[in-house]
């Protein structure tokens, strides 16, 4: 049985996890290629108040490459802890129509609407970067 299958096993939590994918301040690059920005996966929870997981997305094999993976990425992040969310919460429709199938598919909503816990994270997280 696959990650997949994995987690239709696992429990469901009642809170909802918001998840935020933005541009890094910073840039990717191997040997002698061209600079790429990077991105960023967060993913929070609001009911413990802590950011869950977070990861760098590599952009190089294309924005449309990186964007399809953005939901596998997040059943690995959710592998760690093993629950399933009630709600996933996401103030991009980009966002939303990445990780709607996977919603659909293992029964938490994917809700486009203010994210206001993963946003302020997210600037505490840039503001760190920036010094």
């Amino acid at each position: 049985m696959g990650l997949f299958g994995a987690a239709k096993g696992w429990p469901r939590s009642d809170a909802p996890i918001e998840v935020d994918v933005f541009m890094m301040p910073g840039c990717i690059r191997e040997g002698g290629e061209r600079p790429s920005l990077a991105y960023d996966m967060l993913v929070f929870d609001t009911s413990s108040g802590m950011i869950l997981d977070t990861q760098v997305l590599d952009p190089r094999p294309g924005l449309s490459v990186m964007w399809g993976s953005v939901a596998a990425m997040l059943l690995g992040m959710l592998a760690r802890v093993q629950v399933l969310p009630s709600e996933v919460r996401v103030h991009s429709p980009l966002h939303f129509a990445v990780l709607q199938a996977l919603g659909s598919q293992l029964g938490f909503t994917v809700a486009l609407q203010a994210a206001p816990a993963v946003d302020k994270a997210r600037e505490e997280m840039l503001s760190w970067f920036r010094g």
